[in-house]
C-alpha cells in the first residue's frame, strides 16, 4: 500500500481547519441572529436611553435597528437619521447622519452586555459654532452625567466618517472653515484622560475663510496625524503631523493649549513646495492678478505660528524661506524673470520681511 506524501497529508490538514473555522463561524452567526432577534426590541431601547441620559440636547431618531453583517464580525446598533439640533439656534442642526452605527462584539451581545467599541457616521453634517458672546453650540455632554451601567459602555477606540461635512465656525475671530471628509478614521482610546489619536483623512477643502478672506477654495488634501490629548485641562499635542494640500506637502507638529486664553505654539515645514502650487492657494480675492504670471520652481520654509488665539490679539507668525533655480514670468508682457536664488525672513508682528540673498536673470 502507498504511503501518503507529505503533500496530501498537508491537503487532508488544510481542509480540516477550514471546515473547522467555517463551522465554527457558521455556529457564531447562527447564534448572533437568534440573539440579534431576542435582544432588538431592548436593545433599541437602551441605546436611545443612554443617548439621550448622557446629551443635553435630544436626539431624533427615525429607525433603529441591530445589523450583523453592515460591519462584521462587529454588531451594529444602526441609526437611521440622526438629527442633534443646535443648543444656540434650535431650528439649526448640530449633528445629522443618514446612517450611524454602533458597532460591539457579538460575545457581548449573547452576555446582554453592550461595549460600543466603533462609531461611524455616513452621509452627514457636524455645525460646530462659536457666537460672538464666546459660547459654543459643542458643549452637548451633560456636566452631571450618570454613571455607566454595566449593560451598556462606551469603550470607544475607533471613529469613522464617510462622506461627512463639518463646518467650523468661530462669530469671535472672524473665522469660518467647510471640510468634506471622504474618509476619515480616528483611532485612540478615546475614554482615557490621557490618550493618542491617529488620525488618517482624505478631505475636500472647500473653503477656509479668516477676515472675510478666503485663502483656500476645494482644494483636495490628506492628513496623517497622531495627537497626545489630555481632557482636563484640554491640551492637544501633535508628535506626527502630515499634511498634503494639492501637490503642497508640509509637516507639522505643535501644541494647542485651552485655557482662560487658548494658546497655539505650532511649527510648520515646507520642503520642495511647487511654487505655482503656493499660488494656487492664495487668497481668492488676489486671483485676479495672479492670473497674469506663471511660475516654476520650489519654495522651501520653516514657520512658527504662536500665541493667545484672541479677538484683541495676533497671532505670532515667522518664517525662513528660500528659492533656488525659481522663475517668475508675466504673461501679459512677456517677461520673465529665471534662475531666482532668494532666501529671507519674515515676521508679522514686526512688519518686517527681509532678503538676505537674492539673484536672477531678466
Amino acid at each position: 500500500m502507498k504511503k501518503k506524501s507529505f503533500k496530501d497529508k498537508l491537503i487532508k490538514l488544510v481542509k480540516y481547519m477550514f471546515l473547522t473555522i467555517s463551522t465554527v463561524l457558521v455556529i457564531l452567526v447562527g447564534l448572533t441572529l437568534l440573539a440579534t432577534n431576542f435582544y432588538n426590541d431592548q436593545l433599541r431601547d437602551v441605546a436611545m436611553k443612554k443617548l439621550n441620559n448622557q446629551l443635553a440636547s435630544p436626539v431624533s431618531v427615525e429607525e433603529v435597528s441591530l445589523s450583523v453583517f453592515s460591519h462584521f464580525p462587529l454588531v451594529s446598533i444602526e441609526l437611521e437619521k440622526v438629527f442633534i439640533p443646535d443648543s444656540l439656534t434650535q431650528n439649526d442642526t448640530l449633528l445629522y447622519s443618514e446612517n450611524l452605527a454602533m458597532s460591539f462584539n457579538a460575545i457581548d451581545l449573547l452576555n446582554g452586555r453592550y461595549k460600543i467599541r466603533m462609531v461611524t457616521m455616513n452621509d452627514g453634517k457636524i455645525n460646530l459654532h462659536i457666537d460672538n458672546r464666546g459660547v459654543e453650540n459643542y458643549l452637548v455632554f451633560k456636566s452631571d452625567e450618570e454613571e455607566e451601567s454595566d449593560q451598556f459602555k462606551f469603550v470607544l477606540d475607533q471613529l469613522i466618517f464617510h462622506d461627512f461635512r463639518v463646518n467650523y465656525k468661530n462669530d469671535l475671530l472672524g473665522q469660518d472653515y467647510l471640510f468634506t471628509l471622504n474618509e476619515s478614521i480616528l483611532k485612540g482610546d478615546f475614554t482615557n484622560e490621557t490618550y493618542d489619536i491617529a488620525l488618517e483623512s482624505g478631505l475636500l477643502i472647500n473653503y477656509f475663510t479668516v477676515d472675510n478672506v478666503n485663502y483656500i477654495k476645494n482644494k483636495n488634501a490628506k492628513l496623517d496625524v497622531v495627537i497626545n490629548v489630555v481632557n482636563d485641562p484640554l491640551s492637544l499635542t501633535i508628535d506626527k503631523g502630515v499634511l498634503e494640500i494639492a501637490d503642497m506637502n508640509f509637516n507639522v507638529l505643535g501644541k494647542y493649549e485651552a485655557e482662560k486664553n487658548d494658546l497655539v505654539d505650532l511649527f510648520i515645514k515646507g520642503d520642495k513646495i511647487k511654487l505655482s502650487e503656493v499660488f494656487s492657494v492664495f487668497p481668492i480675492d488676489y486671483l485676479a492678478v495672479l492670473e497674469r504670471y506663471s511660475s516654476r520652481g520650489n519654495l522651501n520654509f520653516n514657520a512658527h505660528l504662536m500665541g493667545e488665539i484672541s479677538q484683541n490679539k495676533t497671532l505670532l507668525f515667522e518664517a525662513d524661506f528660500n528659492a533656488n533655480k525659481a522663475a517668475f514670468k508675466d504673461k501679459e508682457n512677456d517677461i520673465e524673470m529665471s534662475k531666482i536664488d532668494l532666501e529671507g525672513y519674515f515676521n508679522n508682528h514686526d512688519r518686517v520681511l527681509i532678503i538676505k540673498r537674492f539673484s536672477a536673470l531678466i
